[in-house]
């Protein structure tokens, strides 16, 4: 399978490295949720809480010190000079990437076992449970890196830009953002367990460094596409129909039901925080305000020390 990316070597090893810690957190994850119990889930989530909120938190803080060296790596690689201005503490991202604590994001997961056995889903209540948890794990890990990528290029005010690539196997929604160039300080949109990453430039990408999402569809097999773009999808790509409107048509109708889902999830669970998105925590920090204001916003809530 040819992903049609052209990246710096130092990006890869950074991909492959959070795959590695993607793979060590959902391993401990499941070793930990074999103590839970249906005949007392508070009982049992309090006696492995705290395993698993240490065994995230210390991916999270292996995931963001990484960063630190990826990016510096990433731009020497390109040829680009960019000093930094700043120090980003690795510590500061042992966090939900929402901006909460950690472990509310976590309780999560042992109000989702009781909801699903409120819901007469008795039986299938802990491996739901358990997808929950390890969703959340990764994509906490994940966050937590990209939030300290983002972070590294703004504290260094010639990186102006980042560009969105896969780290295969993607889904469609992925897909259709894979090469798409932002500046430094927009919001990395992502959904639960994506694991797309930045590639920080000085400067614009020239055309070329990816191929568009068509490409990686077709590096495909037919399998793979109905896996990762969903086979209705993929049949209408395969039958003709532009990849980014099939997509795209497809995200609506998601975005439909997932606000429904969580609208519903808010009414069943009354006294739950709403788990808040880290693109609007991070666009809190550093959008719409400039350079200066951005790091100073970043210090103050911890990710960076002058």
């Amino acid at each position: 399978m040819s992903t049609q990316q052209t990246l710096p070597d130092a990006s890869v090893a950074f991909y492959q490295y959070g795959q590695r810690l993607s793979v060590a957190v959902v391993l401990e994850l499941r070793r930990l949720w074999r103590r839970m119990s249906l005949d007392d889930i508070d009982q049992s989530w309090a006696g492995i809480a705290t395993d698993a909120v240490t065994t995230v938190a210390a991916m999270q803080v292996a995931g963001a010190r990484e960063a630190g060296s990826y990016v510096g790596e990433v731009l020497d690689e390109q040829g680009m000079n960019a000093p930094s201005v700043g120090r980003v503490e690795p510590l500061a991202f042992a966090r939900g990437s929402s901006g909460l604590p950690l472990p509310e994001v976590l309780a999560t997961v042992p109000a989702r076992v009781k909801r699903e056995i409120g819901n007469g889903a008795r039986d299938v209540a802990l491996a739901r449970g358990l997808t929950l948890l390890e969703g959340i794990g990764r994509t906490q890990v994940a966050d937590a890196s990209r939030l300290a990528t983002a972070a590294n290029g703004i504290i260094r005010p010639d990186v102006q830009w980042y560009t969105r690539v896969l780290n295969p196997p993607s889904c469609g929604r992925c897909a259709v953002l894979a090469g798409a160039q932002y500046r430094m300080q927009e919001a990395f949109d992502r959904h639960l367990n994506c694991d797309c990453r930045h590639l920080p430039s000085t400067v614009a990408a020239p055309e070329g460094r990816l191929v568009d999402p068509r490409a990686y569809f077709d590096g495909l097999s037919p399998a793979e596409q109905d896996e990762h773009f969903g086979k209705g999808v993929a049949q209408r790509i395969r039958d003709g129909e532009d990849l980014v409107k099939a997509v795209n048509a497809s995200r609506d109708n998601y975005r439909v039901r997932l606000a429904g889902e969580r609208q519903a999830a808010k009414d069943a669970a009354t006294g739950l925080t709403e788990i808040v998105s880290p693109q609007t925590f991070m666009e809190s920090l550093v959008h719409r305000v400039n350079r200066d204001q951005a790091i100073r916003n970043l210090a103050d809530a911890g990710f960076v020390a002058a």
